[in-house]
């Protein structure tokens, strides 16, 4: 199975759109030796081997790290990770936190790339949206470095697995501390 991804950023100060990415490709993490991938997570869903609620289950946002491997090491030794924000030895520029997806936040798509719409039947593609409102995740200036989606056996509890979906660092996106950041992620499954 072929899975693409493309993210795009909104960001508002004021309430004004003052930057507007458009849409980027981001990298599906690919089979791994450890598992921590988009591949062995369906596999692991579809052979049941979870206990709780199974999902993309959060968005965690980081400072940057040397790649995704060094992202998921950090936020591994974090549990539970839902609601935390983490400054490692109090530095500001290495920091991340985990925020959590809810089903609200998430809808399927149709229509053709680049023209989907919203639809409530089971397609092959998902949109996720997270938004970094006001004081989210402190009230200071950020750099965010670095955005993973991670899909886990629950939400909240001591999680046993830990599968990276998706994982961009594109580059620096700077949020002052009264701005929001409106993420959406498009994933795409193909057969």
């Amino acid at each position: 199975m072929k899975i693409t991804g493309k993210f795009k950023d909104i960001i508002l100060r004021d309430g004004k759109m003052v930057a507007d990415n458009g849409w980027t490709s981001n990298t599906i993490v690919v089979d791994e030796e450890d598992h921590g991938d988009c591949g062995s997570f369906l596999v692991a869903l579809v052979k049941k081997e979870f206990n709780g609620i199974t999902g993309i289950n959060y968005m965690v946002v980081g400072s940057g790290s040397k790649d995704y491997k060094d992202f998921k090491d950090k936020i591994s030794k974090i549990n539970p990770l839902s609601g935390i924000t983490v400054f490692q030895g109090k530095s500001p520029d290495n920091w991340f936190w985990a925020t959590e997806i809810k089903n609200a936040n998430m809808d399927y798509l149709e229509g053709p790339d680049g023209n989907e719409v919203i639809t409530k039947k089971i397609t092959n593609k998902l949109e996720i949206r997270v938004t970094f409102g006001k004081d989210i995740p402190v009230p200071e200036t950020l750099y965010f470095g670095e955005f993973a989606l991670i899909g886990s056996d629950g939400v909240g509890t001591s999680l046993s697995k830990i599968f990276f979906i998706n994982y961009v660092n594109k580059g620096i996106i700077t949020k002052l501390a009264n701005d929001t950041i409106l993420r959406t992620v498009h994933l795409t499954f193909l057969g």
